[in-house]
């Protein structure tokens, strides 16, 4: 039985919930936290093109991973609301800039931004 306090974390949930967030971060473009909404807009993202999918799921994972590092509230990290805006934010570079590895390190890093901003 865990102490007063601590969290006991079950093996193999982690990876799960990560996607679970990614996928839910994804579908709050849509005002939507659910993960079955982020997996069909992943899936649009990727049927227009591999770069526009990758990009999209670099955005929201920079974005969700700088507000966990700034102490975001977990309850909205893990309803996806710290992902959105670092998606559709990646997304924007990508199209005013092209694809290449700048424009890569410029959507991650304003993707981060995002969580410092919102």
């Amino acid at each position: 039985m865990p102490a007063e306090g601590r969290v006991e974390r079950q093996r193999g949930r982690i990876p799960a919930d990560i996607w679970r967030t990614q996928l839910r971060g994804i579908a709050q473009v849509a005002l939507s936290p659910s993960p079955w909404t982020g997996l069909l807009f992943t899936a649009g993202l990727f049927a227009d093109s591999w770069r526009i999918g990758v990009y999209g799921l670099l955005g929201a994972a920079a974005s969700a991973l700088a507000a966990a590092v700034l102490g975001a509230d977990r309850e909205g990290l893990a309803a996806g609301l710290e992902g959105y805006c670092g998606c559709l934010t990646a997304l924007a570079v990508l199209v005013r800039f092209g694809a290449s590895w700048r424009t890569a390190l410029t959507a991650v890093l304003a993707a981060a931004v995002c969580a410092v901003v919102r």
